[in-house]
């Protein structure tokens, strides 16, 4: 596939739909040699991206689109070298593969919720990384399904594990302990250099061109809206006008930037040139 800007940090995942998507999965894989390397087939290999699409669900921010642009972030800055050199091709394989997974499944409603609702969810995966654990158990679900059996031959339970350790790292409770691994220089190891990498693409859309950023901020203002409205219907939350949502987004959207996304990229930009370059790109914007 002749893929514009695949290898940019301007790649536009906007300009296709999912089942496009699916090919442009399959291109990033298939550009990092990994699908060879590992004698990984093809054909398996096409259905189980078809399978993930069908598994995210038509959130407006967490979509298959969101899984894509988290695995593009990955995938071009493995292509930069950064730090992911150290990662072995099996190794790599399972962090492109949670970068795309890592939010599977997601029901469109945040942890407090399912809290608050006391749903299946959170009465199966408890208070601690309560959706990140969900998105970990169907992304292994899906990788053993016997139709395509992805890890068929390689070793599965160490794959696994790290699959499972890179999507949980995604949660953002855990933020404070990781970048405290990355002022302690631990991204030198394997596992920790994937999972600064993971959750620095989690946090990717901040640094889009504006058009992208905004994008997605709005679908995140959209979704976060309607999990609002289902809270008023179920009695779990107190109504307020849509000026004051607006306020304590924006708000929460500050307190977010500076607690998370300034402070990781801060700290890397310090060690690589990329994330120096990155930090500089960083947005903050005001929209509704």
């Amino acid at each position: 596939m002749n893929i514009k800007n695949l290898e940019e940090w301007s790649f536009n995942v906007f300009s296709f739909n999912k089942d496009e998507l699916v090919g442009v999965v399959f291109e990033m894989f298939q550009r990092r040699g990994l699908i060879q390397v590992l004698g990984i087939n093809k054909d398996h290999f096409l259905s189980f991206i078809q399978s993930v699409k069908d598994n995210y669900l038509e959130n407006p921010y967490h979509n298959f689109h969101h899984g894509t642009s988290v695995l593009q972030f990955i995938y071009k800055m493995d292509n930069d070298g950064a730090f992911l050199n150290t990662l072995e091709q099996d190794e790599r394989f399972a962090l492109m593969l949670a970068a795309l997974c890592h939010d599977v499944a997601h029901p469109g409603k945040n942890a407090s919720y399912h809290k608050k609702r006391l749903s299946e969810i959170y009465e199966r995966f408890g208070s601690i990384s309560t959706l990140e654990k969900y998105h970990a158990e169907v992304t292994l679900t899906l990788l053993d399904d016997p139709d395509y059996d992805l890890l068929e031959g390689l070793d599965r339970d160490r794959l696994e594990c790290l699959i499972k350790q890179y999507i949980l790292a995604t949660d953002m409770n855990l933020h404070s302990e990781y970048l405290k691994k990355i002022r302690d220089g631990e991204f030198e190891e394997p596992l920790h250099s994937g999972i600064i990498a993971i959750k620095c693409a989690d946090l990717g859309l901040l640094v889009r061109d504006k058009p992208i950023t905004e994008k997605w901020i709005r679908s995140l203002h959209k979704e976060q809206y309607l999990q609002r409205e289902l809270e008023v219907q179920k009695g779990i939350a107190e109504d307020v006008t849509d000026e004051d949502f607006i306020r304590s987004v924006l708000r929460e959207q500050e307190l977010f930037i500076s607690k998370y996304a300034n402070p990781i990229y801060e700290e890397l930009g310090n060690t690589f040139p990329c994330f120096k370059e990155l930090k500089k790109h960083l947005q903050n914007p005001i929209i509704s």
